[in-house]
């Protein structure tokens, strides 16, 4: 009797769900679970290819809507009981962001409005939404963020509502100049963009800085004012495959030492290869394990 009681509220809730949607009372943004699944890598037919196999989420915005509806559902049908499917894609560079900055640092209006009708259909499709400002190679750098303030301003006043966390920049710490700059950058992007859940960085693992000695390797080399780290591995994702299943389970026990327990902590970016054998056993080991996230 109880599991059919079960059925009947997961049933009234699905259509409850449906109806807000269609009348009005479509949510802001999703709900999450214990535990998030955010691909970065996903199978898209018709190409362009990285490696010639896959592509990645952080151009999102400059996919075609046919391509946005196949990165959705990959995300989807791969997360599992108890994850909340989400997503990371860029804000910047303009030519990889939907041209949301047409010149940086000048809001394009129309842009803007198509950029958070996908966001819209991101939400609407159960996905989590975490926007990333800034990638680690090219211009804008986030290290000006405080001079980039009224644009990001007037972005959030537009996708805010729709967004569970923002994360600072791909790969934050790969030519940042000292922890502190890195902070104060964080703090700044807590002030102009205010009000989402979490406030996040994207670091790859002892990855030394081309302009510091800095480097992310133990808890104290860790952001103190961030909420979530989305993680990449001391390896290239390239080379996934080849580190096998033995080296991915060394580096786990490795990084999750090096995160203090406050910071939530998710695995995104240890495998470009998402049909692989070994992606999967990675995937499942780290599942096992249950942080926050995997990829």
């Amino acid at each position: 009797m109880a599991s059919s009681s079960n059925f009947f509220v997961i049933i009234f809730t699905a259509i409850a769900e449906v109806l807000r949607w269609l009348f009005g009372g479509k949510r802001d943004k999703v709900e999450l679970k214990d535990h998030i699944f955010t691909s970065l890598f996903f199978p898209r037919p018709g190409g362009p290819y990285v490696n010639g196999t896959v592509d990645g989420t952080w151009g999102y915005l400059n996919l075609t809507k046919n391509q946005q509806a196949d990165c959705r559902k990959y995300i989807k049908a791969n997360a599992a009981d108890g994850e909340t499917p989400a997503i990371l894609f860029l804000l910047t560079p303009s030519a990889e962001a939907g041209m949301i900055f047409n010149p940086f640092p000048t809001v394009d209006a129309n842009n803007l409005k198509r950029a958070t009708e996908a966001i819209e259909l991101l939400v609407k499709d159960g996905i989590a939404v975490f926007p990333t400002l800034y990638t680690d190679d090219q211009n804008p750098v986030w290290w000006d963020i405080e001079h980039h303030r009224i644009g990001w301003s007037t972005v959030h006043a537009a996708i805010g509502k729709h967004v569970n966390g923002y994360v600072l920049s791909i790969e934050g710490n790969e030519r940042v100049t000292t922890l502190a700059k890195l902070e104060a950058c964080i703090t700044s992007m807590r002030t102009h963009l205010p009000g989402v859940d979490y406030y996040c960085a994207h670091m790859q693992f002892n990855s030394k800085s081309t302009k510091s000695s800095y480097r992310w390797n133990n808890q104290a080399t860790v952001p103190k004012n961030i909420d979530i780290l989305f993680v990449e591995n001391s390896w290239p994702p390239q080379r996934g495959d080849t580190v096998g299943l033995a080296k991915a389970k060394s580096e786990y026990l490795t990084i999750n030492g090096a995160i203090p327990a406050n910071i939530k902590r998710v695995f995104h970016e240890y495998n470009i290869n998402p049909s692989s054998n070994v992606y999967k056993e990675q995937r499942q080991f780290l599942r096992d394990r249950q942080p926050f996230g995997v990829s």
